[in-house]
This record gives structure tokens, sequence and C-alpha cells, in this order.
């Protein structure tokens, strides 16, 4: 019997294989599925995938939706996930297949797209994998889709939203359909207006102001983070982060969102502006608001500038930006669960075991009460001077009495609690074991060593100078494993964009008559 099984399953592959081509067979975690060319598919997002699979699996067997939750806040009969942009249906068949069976209750899952081409490779997928019973296409605008079900009875247990580019245009709606205590999942791909290239477009999506810094890629974080904050708080909501990742070329979000007019008013208390230095690179972080009266829990006044006109490191002036998300945007406590979950399962369930083995390591020892970080080698570029290794930089501000980690976003990220002044004190003592004698007398840099250091610093290695994630000689920061490894075009415009580009500056711009051609 098994055999025959096994030679109609054998049959049916090399039937498909002869259709479809070999190129258009994908086989993930569990799922094995049909990707056709004109349906959208980015093998790099499998790290983002396993992820997901990873944190609904944790979601779920925690039952983490039931914290602090009134009887009928919940709906107790099923657990519903909309993979609202689906494409080709890989994630939730992904879900179905890996997901469901760390919950008593049943699950249903709704894979969505726009498109004709997706919904009829979404349904050949579907019945491909057998989980009829737990999948259903949709056919139907997301941001449409998600507002149907906004009422309290309807609305879904997990929300995941993983567009081609911004999810701007969901967010509103996936805010007022989400259960209470329900799970949103965020990517975001265009890095490039999230990292301050087009800060003017980034206000006009996100309502922040984006500013280039080598700690862009935290503040993009925080600017989403922000964003879906203030959307959330116009129906009297507000957010939980559990974890937020700043990988390859995207942003990956995971939150909790909850009702309470209440704790909306604590939200402007959670948000900062950011003064930027544009000579030497120091940060000031401004609240926008701070509790007035102890005693009067909700009763919160704005603040004033933080800083002068000039920085009093090196006398350039401020950049400023955000406002952003300036509470800590993991959940240590959801992080741990998810590490261990992670040791439940093989190689063999996720291909990306290692780096996520890695990353949830560093995230585990990330500082989550200091927002955004320096880069040591930016630091030592503003001085001129050579770069010292990160055991020293590290021990130096221990020896200070402070705290230091690493960002998972950056292998040579300085995220501290030290005060700007210590930290270029630090680079003042940096800076005397090999002078540099060529320094522009108007630099930042200049300004900085001419003054006098006001901290003892010592450059004696620590013993915690090394965190146990190195100690362990886990897959921290992944290099690109191949070329070209980033965001794709869409299937209508798969090209190579250097030969796409080829000349585009010396075409001429369109007008009627080449529109007719």
């Amino acid at each position: 019997m098994n055999e025959e099984v096994m030679t109609e399953s054998t049959a049916v592959e090399s039937t498909n294989r002869r259709q479809f081509g070999v190129d258009c067979i994908v086989t993930e975690g569990k799922a094995n599925i049909i990707r056709l060319p004109f349906v959208f598919y980015n093998k790099v997002q499998e790290f983002n995938r396993d992820l997901s699979v990873l944190a609904i699996n944790t979601f779920l067997k925690n039952q983490l939706w039931k914290n602090n939750l009134k009887p009928n806040k919940w709906i107790k009969d099923q657990i519903t996930i909309l993979d609202a942009l689906s494409a080709t249906g890989l994630r939730s068949i992904r879900y179905a297949l890996e997901c469901t069976d760390c919950c008593e209750l049943p699950i249903k899952i709704y894979a969505n797209d726009v498109s004709i081409k997706a919904i009829e490779t979404i349904d050949k997928n579907i019945e491909r994998n057998n989980v009829k019973d737990r999948v259903v296409s949709n056919r139907e605008d997301a941001a449409i889709f998600m507002i149907k079900n906004r009422d309290f009875k309807r609305r879904f247990s997990i929300i995941d939203l993983d567009p081609y580019g911004s999810p701007a245009i969901f967010l509103d709606s996936a805010v007022q359909s989400l259960a209470e205590g329900g799970l949103l999942m965020v990517t975001c791909t265009d890095m490039a207006v999230l990292c301050g290239n087009h800060s003017e477009t980034c206000h006009a999506k996100y309502g922040s102001i984006s500013l280039r810094s080598k700690s862009c890629h935290e503040m993009a974080l925080r600017i989403i983070l922000r964003s879906i904050e203030s959307h959330a708080n116009r129906y009297g909501r507000y957010i939980v982060p559990l974890i937020s990742l700043s990988v390859d070329f995207y942003v990956r979000i995971f939150l909790q969102i909850y009702t309470s007019p209440n704790e909306v008013k604590r939200s402007a208390s959670k948000l900062s502006y950011v003064y930027h230095c544009t000579g030497c690179e120091s940060i000031e972080l401004q609240r926008l608001t701070h509790q007035k009266n102890i005693d009067k829990e909700y009763n919160f006044i704005p603040n004033g500038p933080k800083v002068d006109r000039k920085c009093q490191h090196c006398g350039h002036t401020y950049q400023m930006g955000g406002p952003i998300w300036s509470d800590p945007i993991h959940s240590i406590d959801f992080v741990r669960q998810l590490q261990k979950q992670l040791s439940e399962f093989t190689d063999q369930t996720f291909s990306t075991h290692k780096r996520l083995h890695g990353i949830l390591q560093v995230i585990n020892e990330e500082l989550i009460d200091c927002p955004l970080y320096y880069c040591l080698d930016r630091l030592c570029r503003v001085v001129q001077c050579s770069m010292p290794s990160m055991r020293i930089f590290r021990s130096a501000i221990l020896n200070g009495g402070y705290q230091v980690s690493y960002s998972h976003a950056n292998k040579t990220s300085i995220k501290t609690n030290a005060t700007n002044d210590y930290i270029w004190d630090v680079m003042r003592e940096i800076y005397k074991q090999n002078p540099n004698d060529n320094l522009n007398d108007k630099s930042a840099g200049f300004a900085i060593i001419k003054q006098q250091s006001s901290h003892t610093i010592s450059l004696e290695p620590h013993d915690s100078a090394e965190p146990m994630s190195k100690e362990m000689q886990l897959l921290r920061y992944q290099v690109n494993p191949e070329p070209n490894w980033g965001p794709q075009s869409l299937p209508s415009k798969q090209c190579d964009k250097r030969v796409l580009n080829q000349g585009k500056r010396s075409r001429p711009k369109d007008n009627d008559d080449n529109k007719d051609e």
C-alpha cells in the first residue's frame, strides 16, 4: 500500500515538474508549493517565514492572548489567522501545517490576495498540500477585507501583513480588525525611506522624519512602532511590542494590541524626538511628555527642548527627527519563550535554525531601555583614530559602571546607557594611544579632542566584555550567502536592474508621442 501511494505521489510530482518546471516547485518547512512566474515569491524571506511560524507557535502554545483579559474579551470558539497579502499562499499553508498542533482551539486561516492569478495559485497549493479544512482563499483588497471584519465578534486573532514595499495603507484597517490581545505581524521593505534617504516620504507614510545615521535601522523599527501606535490610539487602543527585527533588507515587527482609553493617554510619553548632531553624530532623545504629578497616573505635560542650538561636544548644529517609539521594542519574556520553543525544533524543521538561534540570543542580550546606538567604526572616524577591538571599548564602558550591549541590527554597534560625555572621554583616551596630528582644526573631531576629559577612563579588559552569544560562537550577523541577495522585482518587472537602468539618464522624458509609440 505504501509503495502504491509513493508511486502515485511520484507520478503527480513528475507531472507538476513537466507542467510548471523544476524551478517552480518550492519546498519550505512542511509545505510544497507551485510558484508560477506571475506570482511574487522571494526565497530570501525564508528566515522571515520561519520566525513567523515560530512566533505563532509560541503565541498559541503559551495562550498569550489571555493575559489580563476579561472573559468576554475573547472569541472562544476558534483562532482565525489572516494572511492579508498571500501571493503563493506559502505562509498560510505553512501556518496550517506547522502551527495547528500547538493550540486546543480549531484554527482557520484566510489566504487573501487581490490578484486573480494569485488566488488561482493559492487554490492549487491548498489542494496540493491537503489543507482545505484549515485554509480558505479569499480575493479582495486586504484593507477592505479587514474593515469588513472589524466587528468585535469577527475580528482576527492573528494578522500577518507582508506587502511588497510599505504596509502604511493597511495599518489603519489592521488595528481595527485585530482581536483583543491579538498578534499583529508587519514587514516593511521600503528601507530607503525609513533610513533617511527620503525623509519627506517617510513623514507622508508614517508620520515621522527619518534621519541618515548609523543607527537608522533601529530607528526604522521605532518609526514603524510609532506609526502603528498612532493608528491604534485613534480607536482607544495601544500596542505592546513583543519582538522587533531589522535583518537583510527589511524590518519585521511582532506586537499585541489592547484596548484601554486610559492607557492611550500614556502614548505620548512613550515617544521621543531625536536630536542628531551634524558634526560628531551624537544622539539625544527628548520625550514628548512627562508625568506632571506622581499621584495622578494619567496627568502628563509637554517637554521642552533638551539640547542647545549647538552641540556641546563639537559645536555643530543638530538635525531633529522623529517622533519615534522610545519605549522597549522587545519583550524579553517573549524572546525567551521563543528560544525555549526553538529548542524543541531541529535544523530539519527550520533551515534557518542556526540564524534564529543566534539572533534571538543577541536580542536577549540587548539593553531594552537604551534607544538607538553608536557604531565603533563611526566614532573612530570622527576623531580619525585607529579602531580598537570591540572588547577594549566595551571594557571601557563597563569599567565606568555603565551597561553595554550589541544591537542585532549592526555588528559594530554600541548600545549603552553611558552619557555622551563619557563616550567621548573614552574616545579621547583611545585617541591618545595613537594620536593623529593631521586633524582639521574646523572638524568635529578636533573640537572633541581638544576638550579635557571629565571622567577617569580605564581600558583594562573587563570579564564581561564578551557577550555570551560570541563566546558560544553563534551565527549572529549573517553575510549575504549568494549574489543579488535582497528584494526582488515584481513578477511583471523581473529583470536585471543593471540592464533595466542602462542609459536611463540619457533617455528622453515620457511625452504623449512616446507613450503612443
